[in-house]
């Protein structure tokens, strides 16, 4: 547990300090995919990633599309994620993945955060919720060893969100600070499940991308 603590701890420090200099604005990791640059061919498996995503317990089921950006949908329980050739290399591909899945942990049947829940009816929810799926994204990154070539892009989408958050958080003294949000759900996703309570799946699970 003390390592534990102390790998969120030097994640969250690193997090602070690149936000209180940060002036950069944010740039979407997606190319429309009628623009997309690199070929199936030249897309490339992580090992560290791939055995990550292996070790989740109950992620949702991904569907790939043509889109121009990821999202999760709670009510179908899905993530929706663009074509792997859209992203600009495979660690943003992986990051934008972590996002959506940190978004899951937040589903009625896992979590149950109620500012995924609440997710378009209070922005200040909307808010908290995209602070802590990022947090937990940077957390996934660098448990996966690829932080290095994901931070500088993280920070840039988190750090205008994180500094609102900070302006209005003593509005809501019972929401947790996002930096726990985001340790429960990548503990709730590392964890193995009680297998009592928590059968193991007998069908088997979709593929991750990207794919060679």
């Amino acid at each position: 547990m003390k390592t534990l603590t102390t790998f969120y701890d030097n994640i969250d420090n690193q997090i602070q300090r690149q936000i209180s200099y940060h002036r950069k604005p944010w740039e979407s990791p997606v190319i429309p995919y009628s623009r997309a640059k690199e070929s199936p061919a030249n897309r490339r498996l992580l090992p560290a990633c791939t055995t990550l995503l292996k070790e989740m317990r109950d992620v949702p089921l991904l569907h790939l599309g043509e889109y121009t950006k990821a999202w999760y949908n709670p009510l179908t329980d899905r993530i929706y994620m663009p074509m792997p050739e859209q992203f600009r290399n495979t660690e943003d591909c992986y990051m934008t993945l972590f996002h959506e899945i940190i978004h899951s942990t937040g589903h009625t049947s896992r979590l149950a955060r109620p500012s995924l829940s609440q997710y378009h009816r209070y922005r200040h929810y909307e808010l908290y919720e995209e602070v802590v799926a990022e947090i937990g994204s940077i957390y996934l990154c660098a448990k996966a060893s690829i932080l290095q070539a994901t931070l500088a892009n993280q920070i840039d989408y988190l750090a205008p969100r994180y500094q609102k958050w900070q302006r209005i958080r003593r509005r809501y003294p019972n929401i947790a600070s996002p930096f726990t949000a985001a340790q429960s759900a990548c503990d709730w996703l590392l964890t193995p499940p009680d297998p009592i309570l928590y059968p193991p799946c007998q069908e088997p699970r979709e593929p991750y991308y990207p794919e060679p």
